[in-house]
């Protein structure tokens, strides 16, 4: 088969076709789902690890299911799209194409999304089990609470304690309404 017809079964073009095999665009479920029902080792190409069941196509509905999860994944951690694009290291536009169904989301940035938020793939894909690998979703840390702790653990300790009783400080007055 030649990457016009390849490229036909995908339903892209040619050019798609080949920036996908120089690795200079990630193709999306889409494409990865056409191709799989041409008979296509979808975890091979994404993985080296031949597969016995290839993935059958996911339809619109299950589609539109997963973007309800990835919303509920930003409401979770109180993320904007351009939030979760700068999380995940996309494109903002791209992210957003995405989310309102102008474009499918890529199996690269599924993969981010379960990386960086500890998903559960099973979850992000078939709703099924827990969303988070931690059980204990509440002692979760928000990517601010992250970038605070890297900070936090940069300062000599008589600056950490001099943080610490600013903090708490800061939390007494505004619970009394004196911030």
């Amino acid at each position: 088969m030649n990457q016009t017809e390849f490229a036909a079964i995908g339903g892209v073009r040619k050019g798609a076709q080949i920036n996908y095999e120089a690795g200079e665009r990630d193709p999306d479920i889409e494409y990865l789902a056409a191709i799989a029902t041409a008979g296509a080792d979808i975890q091979y190409i994404i993985t080296g690890v031949r597969s016995d069941n290839p993935p059958q196509p996911l339809p619109d509905a299950d589609y539109q299911a997963l973007i309800e999860r990835v919303r509920a994944v930003m409401e979770d951690w109180s993320l904007d799209m351009a939030d979760l694009a700068a999380e995940i290291g996309e494109k903002p536009k791209r992210l957003r194409e995405a989310l309102e169904g102008k474009q499918r989301l890529s199996v690269d940035v599924l993969l981010k999304l379960v990386q960086r938020f500890d998903l559960s793939a099973d979850w992000l894909l078939r709703a099924s089990g827990r969303m988070y690998h931690d059980p204990r979703p509440t002692e979760r840390v928000s990517p601010m609470e992250k970038d605070l702790l890297v900070v936090y653990r940069e300062l000599p300790p008589n600056l950490q304690n001099a943080v610490i009783s600013m903090v708490v400080a800061l939390v007494k007055n505004t619970r009394t309404g004196n911030a």
